[in-house]
């Protein structure tokens, strides 16, 4: 299984640290959130 982050928000997996080395600031490219909560689930291959 493929761990998958997803925006709280929308729900789009187009989601990615602001700064790489700022691990606790995500943003969403989809929607525009920006913060430290992101979901990640289980993805079947």
């Amino acid at each position: 299984m493929i761990k998958v982050k997803k925006c709280p928000v929308c729900g789009s997996t187009n989601i990615k640290w602001v700064i790489p080395q700022m691990w606790s600031l995500w943003r969403c490219y989809d929607c525009g959130y920006e913060g430290a909560v992101v979901i990640e689930e289980d993805e079947e291959e």
